[in-house]
């Protein structure tokens, strides 16, 4: 299996770009041919599609607005949190406190791509440690933005504040078909 995103976080991508000025052929002329053909597709939002061209469609918005990759995944992350504790996911994130957030964060991210993956590796009164694993290396800074901004949007959420995310160094792992991963340790204050 291939590095796959949630149909879902592409159908937003497209509603993103549809209120965009110029709409969504702004972003897409910018793209390769086959990434256009990519997302000229209809996507089922419980489908599961390659990553790349996502990657690719949100590096092209984040030029375009002057914002490195990392930090255009930070703000879009922290939106979407917002939308899926109140939404999609509430039965399963929804939460009285910061703590009992962090203990369900990984089902988001887990809902979202494959084969990476989110473990919680202890929760404190204060903070939480995490594992994002199966990480390509190429997508470590798209990794990092995403998470940083999801969990950090979920905990203000649930009434932390000043939540932070505070990264370790990438720590190799074993290759996914052939592809390099890593893990992504890191620890949420809140």
């Amino acid at each position: 299996m291939a590095f796959q995103v949630k149909g879902r976080a592409l159908v937003a991508t497209m509603r993103m770009l549809e209120r965009a000025p110029g709409g969504p052929a702004t972003i897409l002329k910018t793209l390769s041919a086959e990434d256009r053909k990519f997302f000229g597709e209809l996507f089922l939002q419980s489908g599961w599609y390659a990553l790349d061209p996502y990657v690719r469609i949100m590096s092209s918005i984040a030029s375009m607005r002057g914002m490195a990759l990392r930090e255009w995944m930070r703000v879009q992350a922290d939106r979407t949190a917002a939308g899926d504790v109140e939404g999609i996911y509430r039965m399963s994130l929804g939460s009285a406190t910061p703590r009992e957030m962090a203990e369900r964060l990984p089902r988001a991210f887990n809902r979202y791509f494959q084969p990476c993956n989110a473990t919680v590796l202890q929760v404190a009164d204060t903070h939480a440690d995490f594992e994002l694993r199966a990480i390509p290396t190429r997508h470590v800074e798209f990794f990092r933005g995403i998470n940083e901004g999801f969990v950090v949007g979920a905990l203000r959420y649930a009434g932390a504040e000043k939540p932070s995310v505070r990264y370790e160094e990438p720590i190799a792992s074993d290759p996914h078909e052939g592809e390099a991963t890593v893990k992504l340790p890191f620890r949420a204050s809140f």
